[in-house]
């Protein structure tokens, strides 16, 4: 008789191991939901953007969406920076530096970027580094009146596959079968707002997004929760 191969437990796991197939909208839907629901929220904003802002950066690019939002709207590919801390997820971006983009690996709590000099900060479905070290990052880079955009997915979306007691990973099931947990914090609206304002950030728009929002046919674990439960929730904040 063949034994029963044992399945190793779900392990921590960095975004270079998952790099490869993250974008695969048949294998990984609900990301791609995802996705699209912060590009919904973030498309009109960097669109307003686009008339005095000369230095525009975007955490957590990976396949950005900042680049193709600023090019559309008529801005200058040269005053954008693409930051990741994968270089494997940041590879994704790599037609962008081509027109004139900045590529940088670095991690999101130490950009590395000079004090006061962004303009303009966008941050899509940023949850693995959403924290207080992130927010005082962001505080630190941003002018004066400086603006950042950042979406992650809601708190109530997320309570549907989790529990109080495990509310910072998120389950990823690789094509060769490994279960991965991937860094995900998501907060009460309460306290991601006082994560805002500790970090002396003021909070200028809002927008909670649900499936509806969505052109495209809704992820399998989007349709678990009500019609009307925000699945992404979007921040416009200002810089101090």
């Amino acid at each position: 008789m063949n034994a029963i191969p044992k399945l190793s437990p779900p392990r921590l796991a960095s975004y270079d191991e998952i790099a490869s197939e993250y974008y695969d909208p048949l294998r990984h839907p609900t990301c791609a939901s995802l996705r699209e629901l912060s590009a919904a929220y973030l498309a009109p904003r960097i669109a307003q953007a686009s008339g005095g802002a000369r230095s525009l950066v975007e955490v957590g690019a990976g396949q950005s969406l900042l680049a193709p939002f600023w090019k559309a709207a008529g801005g200058d590919l040269r005053d954008v920076t693409l930051l990741d801390s994968s270089p494997s997820m940041l590879a994704y971006s790599a037609e962008w530096e081509q027109l004139g983009a900045s590529l940088v690996v670095a991690d999101a709590t130490t950009t590395g970027l000079p004090a006061g000099s962004v303009d303009v900060l966008v941050s899509s479905l940023g949850d693995p580094y959403n924290s207080p070290a992130f927010w005082q990052e962001v505080s630190r880079i941003l002018k004066p009146g400086g603006t950042c955009h950042f979406t992650s997915p809601a708190f109530e979306w997320a309570m549907a596959f989790r529990d109080e007691e495990n509310l910072s990973t998120a389950e990823f099931l690789r094509a060769d079968g490994a279960e991965l947990l991937m860094p995900s914090p998501v907060y009460k609206q309460l306290d991601q707002l006082r994560m805002f304002a500790g970090a002396g950030l003021r909070l200028i728009d809002e927008e909670a997004l649900t499936r509806q929002a969505l052109a495209s046919k809704p992820a399998p674990k989007l349709m678990c929760v009500p019609f009307d439960v925000p699945v992404v929730r979007g921040y416009s904040l200002r810089g101090p």
